[in-house]
């Protein structure tokens, strides 16, 4: 890339439609740091909980074992109401 500057960058690869602003910027990171990658610890922090964590957060096992079991009261209810 030494040597380059957007508007080659956007002569070149007319069809990505990059702006001259995030060329100069991708350019800026790559002479200044050698890599255009975040840095480490920008951004959002990840969350702690696991998807295994989530499940028992929203859907705990009594609530399950709740649910299937007015299900099926209902189920028979309905059919011998008839």
């Amino acid at each position: 890339m030494k040597g380059y500057n957007a508007r080659q960058l956007r002569t070149e690869f007319p069809d990505k439609g990059w702006t001259k602003s995030n060329i100069n910027r991708l350019l800026k990171k790559l002479r200044d740091k050698d890599t255009v990658d975040r840095r480490q610890g920008s951004g959002r922090p990840q969350s702690t909980h696991t998807d295994e964590d989530i499940d028992h957060l929203y859907f705990p096992e009594v609530n399950r074992y709740a649910f299937k079991k007015l299900v099926v009261l209902f189920i028979i209810f309905f059919f011998f109401q008839q």
